[in-house]
C-alpha cells in the first residue's frame, strides 16, 4: 500500500459531513474563541465542549445547543462518539489526532529528522517527537478566512499548502498520516471523526517496527509527531 495516507484526497469537500454535530476538544481560550464563532456560523449546530478541568467549563454557558462536558477529551472521543458525521475542532496544547491514534495502535515518539524539520517553513521543536510548522513568521489574525491563493495578512501569494508540504516532506523509509484542517469558521479549523477511523484502520496494517509521521494541518500552520509503531 501507498506509505503516505493523504486524507484530504480521500474525500471530496463535496462529501465532507454538514457542521451539524460538533465537539470542542479543550474550554480554554482558543476553546473559548472556537465555540463563540461556531454557535454564530453555525446557529443550528449541536456542539459539544470537552474538558477535564471544571473550573474552566464553568466559564462558559451551557444552553439548548450546547452541551459541556467535564471528561479527558481523548477518552470522550474513543468511548462516547459514535456518529460519523461529528467534526472534531481541537483546542488544547496537544497532539490531539497523534493522542487519539496511539490509543488504537502503540506509537512510541522519536525525534522528528532533521531532513524533514529542514522541508517544513519555520519548523519548531515541541516535546519530543513533535514539531510545529507554519508559513507564517508573524501573528495571524484571530479572523482569517484562510483564502486558498494569497496571505490574509500579507496579501502575498500562497508559498504553498502546508499539508501538501508536509506529505512532500516524509522521507524515504518513513509512512506518514496526513490530516487537513478544514476552516469551519475564521480562525477555527478541524476535521471529520471518520478521518479518524480512516486513519486508524489503515495505521493498523502497517507493522510494528515501522516509523510513522503524523501531522494535522491547515494551509498555513501545522504539527507533527514522529513516531515507531511498537
Amino acid at each position: 500500500m501507498d506509505n503516505i495516507l493523504r486524507l484530504w484526497l480521500q474525500y471530496s469537500e463535496d462529501k465532507l459531513p454538514l457542521c451539524n454535530n460538533i465537539i470542542i476538544v479543550g474550554a480554554g481560550k482558543f476553546g473559548k474563541k472556537a465555540l463563540d464563532k461556531l454557535s454564530r456560523k453555525h446557529p443550528e449546530a449541536t456542539i459539544a465542549v470537552i474538558d477535564s478541568d471544571g473550573e474552566k467549563l464553568d466559564c462558559l454557558k451551557a444552553s439548548t445547543n450546547v452541551r459541556l462536558v467535564k471528561k479527558d477529551g481523548v477518552d470522550f472521543l474513543v468511548e462516547e462518539v459514535v456518529s460519523q458525521d461529528v467534526w472534531v475542532i481541537p483546542a488544547v496544547p496537544i497532539h490531539l489526532t497523534w493522542e487519539l491514534l496511539a490509543r488504537y495502535v502503540a506509537l512510541t515518539p522519536i525525534s522528528v529528522p532533521d531532513s524533514v524539520k529542514k522541508k517544513l517553513p519555520n519548523a519548531m521543536d515541541g516535546t519530543i517527537g513533535t514539531c510545529y510548522t507554519s508559513y507564517a513568521d508573524f501573528l495571524c489574525p484571530d479572523d482569517c478566512p484562510e483564502p486558498p491563493e494569497k496571505c490574509t495578512y500579507t496579501g502575498k501569494a500562497r508559498p504553498g499548502i502546508l499539508y501538501e508540504t508536509i506529505g512532500n516532506a516524509i522521507p524515504t523509509g518513513w509512512n506518514g498520516i496526513i490530516f487537513r484542517s478544514y476552516q469551519l469558521a475564521p480562525g477555527v479549523g478541524g476535521y471529520p471523526i471518520n478521518h479518524v477511523v480512516t486513519a486508524r484502520e489503515w495505521l493498523r496494517k502497517i507493522g510494528t517496527g515501522q516509523k510513522i509521521i503524523v501531522a494535522t494541518a491547515c494551509r498555513c500552520h501545522g504539527v507533527i509527531t514522529a513516531s515507531l509503531i511498537s
